[in-house]
C-alpha cells in the first residue's frame, strides 16, 4: 500500500492469533529450600548468582554481562544500559541482592570487570552447567534459569505490588507482558 502496488491491505481479513506469552513457572518455597540445600553443599560459590537472579529480575544476559561499574552499592541500584527491549533501566537493589553483591565484591576487581565469574576467575556467561545439575539434585523438574525472573515477578504480584511497578522493575516494554502475573495478586 505504501508503494502504491495495492489499494487495500490483503491481510486485513486475516484474524489475529492470540499471542502466546509462554508458561509462567516460578520457584515454590519448598523448591527454593531444596535448591539452596543442594547449592550450599555443592555450589556454594554460585549462591550469589542465584540470589541476584531471584531478587533483581534481570534477564540471564543482563545479569551475566553485568560489570561492576553498573552496580552502585552505596546508592543501592543496578544500572542497565542495554536491555533486550533496547532501553536502559535502573533496578533498586533488594537487601538479599545487596548481600550477594557484597559477597562478590570481596574479591579484587576493576570497575569494568564482570561481576559473575567462574570459580577459575573467567567471566561466566551461562550458569547452565551448575544450575541444571543443582536442579536435578534438588529434584526440581521443568525449571530453567529464566524462571528465576518469573519467580521475581510472581513474588511481587503475590505481594500486591502494582502491575505497572512490576513491568518497570522487570523492564517489560508493554504492560501486557506484566499482566501475565496479575492472576497471582491477592487484590481483586
Amino acid at each position: 500500500m505504501r508503494h502504491g502496488k495495492v489499494s487495500v491491505n490483503p491481510a486485513r481479513l486475516v484474524a489475529a492469533r492470540a499471542e502466546n506469552n509462554g508458561r509462567i513457572r516460578y520457584l515454590l518455597d519448598d523448591e527454593e529450600a531444596r535448591l539452596r540445600k543442594v547449592m550450599k553443599r555443592r555450589y556454594q560459590y554460585h549462591i550469589p548468582a542465584l540470589d541476584v537472579a531471584i531478587y533483581s529480575g534481570m534477564r540471564k544476559t543482563e545479569q551475566f554481562s553485568l560489570t561492576w561499574d553498573c552496580v552502585d552499592l552505596k546508592g543501592k541500584e543496578i544500572h542497565l544500559d542495554e536491555t533486550k527491549n533496547g532501553s536502559s533501566r535502573t533496578i533498586p537493589i533488594h537487601p538479599e541482592c545487596g548481600n550477594a553483591f557484597e559477597t562478590l565484591a570481596t574479591e579484587p576487581h576493576k570497575k569494568t570487570d564482570r561481576v559473575f565469574k567462574s570459580s577459575r576467575g573467567q567471566p561466566l556467561n551461562n550458569p547452565r552447567k551448575w544450575f541444571e545439575t543443582a536442579m536435578t539434585d534438588a529434584k526440581i523438574d521443568g525449571f530453567r534459569w529464566h524462571d528465576l525472573r518469573h519467580t521475581f515477578c510472581s513474588r511481587l504480584a503475590m505481594a500486591d505490588v502494582p502491575i505497572r511497578t512490576i513491568a518497570a522493575l522487570a523492564g517489560h516494554k508493554t504492560i501486557s507482558m506484566a499482566m501475565r502475573y496479575s492472576h497471582l495478586s491477592k487484590s481483586p
